[in-house]
């Protein structure tokens, strides 16, 4: 349907609020726009950043482990050093204890 002459006029009177109403409904949608872009992006740092996080805690985890294995090997070495010391001692103390023997049993004869 066409306007009429003073329709027409309301609506020409109104054309500017229409606009800026308009205008003010675009930005808003273009500020919630960009704000949505901005979240994904921050969203999309912090993945990264717990990713960087999760691998520097297996590599920690990973030499932690190293250094245990390597305490277990040393531990084993000087625990098998302590044991072939105090064979060699008990050996010492067997021999001496057989050289007493022996010569216990020539001065008794």
């Amino acid at each position: 349907g066409s306007l009429t002459e003073p329709e027409y006029y309301q609506f020409i009177s109104n054309y500017p609020m229409l606009l800026e109403a308009l205008y003010h409904r675009f930005r808003q949608i273009t500020n919630a726009e960009r704000e949505a872009e901005a979240a994904e992006d921050a969203k999309a740092r912090l993945a990264e950043r717990v990713a960087d996080l999760q691998k520097e805690l297996e590599v920690a985890n990973e030499q932690l482990s190293q250094q245990g294995a390597k305490c277990d090997e040393e531990a084993a070495a000087s625990t098998e050093a302590g044991d072939k010391a105090a064979a060699s001692a008990q050996a010492h103390k067997d021999a001496i204890a057989g050289v007493e023997v022996a010569f216990r049993d020539r001065q008794g004869r």
